[in-house]
């Protein structure tokens, strides 16, 4: 966000933006870095400029623009669904994933970043379903475009690009052989280096300082299997929303682990052998995909060393909603072959409404209990409402480029974008930092 308010303003002082690398472009006087962090591209940032320009930086820009951009991943998800199903599961996929509390707090604040990356991941898996169907080089140009700038957004989409070849190449069969003509692959090359061309030169400019940035955040401990067992661990922990818990420092009243549990079984029961033979062949082909892309989306964040957080192994969104959403639909499907014609529709609605409510109302459950938590508390640390006190005292007490503490002009913009839009309460402002400011009542601890 820092970016795009610099496009605008170009005020910021520059230690507020250190953060920013790679080359850097000037429209109309105004500098733009290609790189947020040596790992992070500036896609976002890009995006948001014109909102800046528009509405400025406040808490409801920031706000509703990464809700924004989740609201376009529901509705990419569905259509992408719609085309993978080819029937209901579709939107019992969408409401689990609506609901679900960790995709609804990072859709709010998007710590990770991961709002792009999600949208990026689920256009693309559009798209390139769009042509191994039709064989339409546009929608591969769109789809590989989409995969290169999702890697552009940031370094471990390529964890979701390694995922989709796996999963492929293993169930992709003769239709993908022979869709994989040399148009094909030059159309898909050259899209896919476009949108990752800055992240190209950048890398190339900096001696691969992407791979020198990871590796400096390299905090590997344990055995791989154990890696795999802690992902998998921390995925379950986003689908009952404790991750969630841990990340804002605040208990939930309601955390069920039940959730993951359901999400797990779904996950197996398309891998069963009895149940794989009774699936149609769209059926069998769209869980396997789902399963194995998920599957090596794991494996891939464990063999990572810096993969172990929450906004992490959320690359595998919406993996499990899909998952669950195709066997909902598939139960509902043999409880209703067991009824008469006349009233099968009913009951496969039924059954299915029945088996979506159970996780659905779970998680809003669990959603709702976060969001009393936070209304009840203010939030503690960085994510307190009372950051906009700060907001506040910075303006104040340091207008302009010349009056701005450098050490503090990060947590300035941090405030107008975590605040709440109903205004802030009175009291002790705690955030994470470097500085104290007893005279004024901020005290910023570390």
């Amino acid at each position: 966000m820092l970016a795009g308010l610099f496009f605008v303003q170009g005020d910021i002082p520059a230690a507020a933006f250190a953060f920013g690398t790679g080359p850097e472009v000037s429209i109309f006087g105004h500098p733009m870095s290609s790189m947020s962090m040596t790992y992070i591209g500036a896609v976002k940032n890009i995006a948001f400029t014109p909102v800046a320009a528009l509405f400025g930086v406040t808490i409801e820009s920031v706000r509703y623009f990464t809700i924004a951009l989740s609201a376009a991943t529901m509705l990419a998800t569905y259509i992408f669904a719609r085309r993978l199903f080819r029937d209901a599961a579709a939107a019992v996929a969408v409401a689990l994933l609506a609901f679900d509390p960790s995709f609804v707090f990072y859709s709010r604040v998007d710590f990770g970043p991961v709002v792009v990356m999600l949208l990026l991941k689920t256009l693309a898996a559009w798209q390139l379903l769009r042509w191994y169907e039709t064989g339409r080089h546009s929608s591969l140009a769109i789809g590989a475009f989409l995969l290169g700038l999702g890697l552009y957004d940031k370094a471990n989409f390529a964890w979701v690009i390694a995922a989709f070849v796996v999963a492929a190449a293993i169930l992709g069969g003769r239709r993908l052989r022979a869709r994989l003509t040399r148009r094909a692959v030059l159309v898909a090359a050259v899209a896919f280096l476009v949108g990752c061309l800055p992240l190209l030169i950048y890398n190339a400019g900096s001696g691969f300082g992407t791979l020198a940035g990871y590796d400096a955040l390299s905090e590997r401990a344990g055995s791989f299997p154990f890696q795999v067992a802690h992902r998998v661990a921390v995925l379950g922990d986003l689908l009952d929303g404790s991750a969630v818990s841990e990340v804002l420092e605040l208990p939930f009243p309601h955390r069920f682990l039940v959730l993951p549990l359901i999400f797990g079984i779904a996950a197996g029961v398309i891998a069963l052998p009895a149940v794989r033979r009774r699936l149609d062949a769209r059926a069998l082909r769209a869980g396997s995909f789902i399963v194995v892309s998920l599957a090596v989306t794991l494996l891939l964040a464990a063999a990572t060393s810096v993969g172990f957080k929450g906004h992490h192994v959320l690359t595998t969104y919406p993996l499990p909603h899909l998952a669950l959403a195709l066997v909902i639909v598939q139960m509902a499907r043999v409880v209703a072959r067991h009824v008469r014609d006349g009233r099968r529709v009913a009951v496969f609605a039924s059954t299915a409404g029945v088996l979506a409510v159970i996780p659905v109302a779970l998680s809003a459950l669990t959603r709702t209990g976060m969001l009393d938590a936070l209304q009840e508390s203010g939030g503690r640390a960085e994510w307190s409402d009372r950051i906009v006190l700060l907001d506040e005292y910075l303006t104040r007490e340091h207008e302009g480029p010349a009056g701005h503490d450098d050490r503090l002009g990060h947590r300035q913009q941090s405030a107008r974008s975590l605040g709440r839009a109903d205004g802030a309460h009175g009291g002790l402002v705690r955030l994470r930092g470097g500085c104290n400011h007893g005279s004024t009542g901020l005290h910023v601890r570390s």
